[in-house]
């Protein structure tokens, strides 16, 4: 039966203003994306330390962000920890508390698999004493000896001769400062800075895929289960990088729609993209093992799904517009563009920064999403650890596929024993005609 004309011209009309609304949208992203960010004034030193500066005259505050462009991929085979261990030596107890107490200011070091992170902030009033601290903390970081188990003093120093150093390092000032005389300071406090003599190579091998059975990690008598599942993603400079950050928030939020038939589950999906790759995880807390079965099946589903299936536009458009409002957040924040500007040098391509992201994003279509979905989730394995009572995690979970508890041994299987060949019998030695 065909339709009236008049019911086809509504229906035209209705998918031509559906159409205007995502273009419309679309169009948003972009302009917003395209808003003229204040950008920083570039220096490097002789010494090859690269300087962003971003003077705000009247502000009462500064910021000060270094970091060093190599991280925990760095550490010496069997001793992890050596990096985040030389970071947390660049600033003693005292030196914390002086920031903390005395300037009213904040301290903060972190390490991630790319960088050492140092962020100080106080008053406009404290900068030099601040620069201090940092140039302190890199240039003469005081090694004693530590109690970590399998690193020595020696794998420190060796670490700090090799990482840190002005040519491998950035540093970013914003708040209220004159930009010349801070350059003098910069130069006389910085300078004596040593560069390396060698470049470190930044390649490094992947890591081996997961065993697709479910660890389980026994905790007796717990009446409740963490459940984790992890999926290797991709490197911070590839293309499909935000499409990645869309694809996490649609995992997220169908994610917590399977997870709220359970009682008390609260879950939670995080993306992490690196130098050398990446990690969707995936993660909730339940009431009982049965539930944990269900909720990793549910996991999986929502991962095949999303490869085979484009996901709908309301979907799309939806998790484009949380992108676009935490990209238009950290530009708007005195930290989050020191740190767009800092992750250009870490990986040293302008595509990671936030406004060339809400660009990428923007321009996404479901099937963009769909394609990455497959590429992320189609063939890869998924890693999941549950931890509770390993008696009842062990029945519940085997139905969701093969299960393997933490500190026990698989069993060997028994050599099958060879097989028993009847004996032949001994030959009669042939008959010797003796000549007469």
């Amino acid at each position: 039966m065909n339709s009236s004309p008049s019911r086809r011209r509504r229906t035209r009309g209705l998918t031509h203003r559906a159409s205007l609304t995502l273009i419309l949208l679309g169009a948003g992203l972009v302009a917003a994306a395209g808003q003229s960010a204040p950008q920083p004034r570039r220096e490097q030193l002789l010494n090859g330390l690269r300087v962003l500066l971003l003077a705000r005259p009247g502000d009462q505050g500064v910021l000060i962000k270094l970091r060093v462009h190599s991280g925990a991929a760095f550490d010496l085979a069997n001793k992890e920890g050596l990096m985040a261990t030389l970071a947390d030596a660049m600033f003693d107890k005292q030196t914390r508390d002086y920031v903390t107490e005395e300037l009213g200011g904040r301290i903060e070091v972190t390490t991630d698999y790319d960088a050492i992170n140092i962020t100080l902030a106080g008053k406009a009033t404290d900068l030099n004493r601040l620069l201090e601290l940092t140039r302190n903390a890199v240039v003469n970081t005081q090694l004693t000896p530590e109690s970590v188990a399998r690193i020595e003093r020696a794998d420190l120093m060796l670490m700090r001769e090799r990482f840190l150093n002005p040519d491998n390092t950035t540093l970013v000032i914003v708040g209220g400062f004159d930009p010349k005389p801070l350059m003098r300071t910069l130069r006389e406090s910085f300078g004596g800075w040593v560069k390396s003599d060698r470049a470190i190579p930044s390649t490094f091998r992947q890591p081996d895929p997961p065993d697709e059975r479910t660890l389980v990690i026994n905790r007796p008598g717990s009446s409740d289960v963490e459940l984790r599942l992890a999926v290797p993603g991709l490197a911070r400079t590839d293309r499909d990088t935000p499409a990645a950050g869309v694809l996490a928030i649609i995992v997220g939020q169908r994610w917590r729609a399977a997870i709220s038939e359970f009682p008390g589950g609260s879950g939670f999906v995080t993306l992490n993209t690196f130098r050398a790759g990446g990690i969707l995880r995936m993660g909730v807390r339940l009431a009982s093992a049965a539930d944990a079965a269900k909720a990793l099946e549910a996991a999986r589903s929502i991962l095949r799904d999303l490869s085979t299936n484009a996901p709908n536009a309301t979907e799309t458009e939806n998790a484009k517009r949380g992108v676009a409002a935490a990209l238009e957040k950290s530009a708007a924040d005195a930290e989050g563009m020191a740190n767009s500007w800092l992750d250009e040098h870490t990986y040293n391509s302008p595509a990671v920064t936030a406004p060339e992201t809400a660009r990428a994003v923007a321009a996404l279509t479901p099937a963009d999403l769909q394609r990455v979905a497959a590429r992320l989730f189609a063939r890869a394995p998924v890693a999941s650890v549950a931890v509770g009572d390993a008696a009842q995690l062990r029945t519940e979970l085997a139905r969701a596929g093969a299960v393997e508890v933490f500190g026990e041994e698989a069993a060997k299987p028994q050599p099958k024993p060879a097989p028993q060949t009847p004996q032949a019998k001994p030959q009669q030695p042939a008959l010797q005609l003796k000549r007469p």
